[in-house]
């Protein structure tokens, strides 16, 4: 592992991170079991480097998907994009946590269909085999 090669290297940290919260999130885990990591781990990255934009994504996840603190994630995920707009993890995770407020206009691509459609195919074009984004043979398989 990466965190094994390097052990100060903050970026694999946070994908040790978000690996743990992905594996509760996707319940091939138990969240009481691997949240706990995913904790340490984002709080090792944000310790190793303070400016990183996935260090604060991650340890936002961890605030919103174990400690319940949708405050202090969308703070995290705030930070996280102020450190890197173009994070497409920062804005996901971002929208989420508008989501948890009820803000679904603000947490959506609101009536930008067209938008919407080109990132679904520039994304079944980079995941070809990925079905919740191949929208095209979701529809033909209906």
């Amino acid at each position: 592992m990466a965190v094994d090669r390097d052990p100060h290297f903050a970026l694999a940290w946070a994908g040790m991170a978000d690996s743990w919260a992905y594996l509760a999130e996707n319940f091939a885990a138990v969240p009481k079991e691997v949240m706990p990591k995913a904790k340490a781990a984002a709080e090792r990255a944000l310790e190793l480097d303070p400016n990183s934009a996935e260090a604060h994504t991650s340890a936002g996840i961890v605030k919103l998907d174990y400690e319940w603190n949708r405050d202090a994630a969308q703070r995290e995920f705030l930070w996280a994009l102020e450190l890197n707009p173009g994070s497409a993890l920062g804005h996901h995770w971002y929208a989420h946590s508008l989501e948890t407020q009820e803000r679904l206009d603000d947490a959506t691509m609101a009536r930008r269909y067209n938008d919407v459609l080109t990132l679904l195919r520039k994304g079944d074009e980079l995941f070809p085999n990925f079905l919740i984004l191949s929208w095209e043979k979701v529809k033909r398989s209906n």
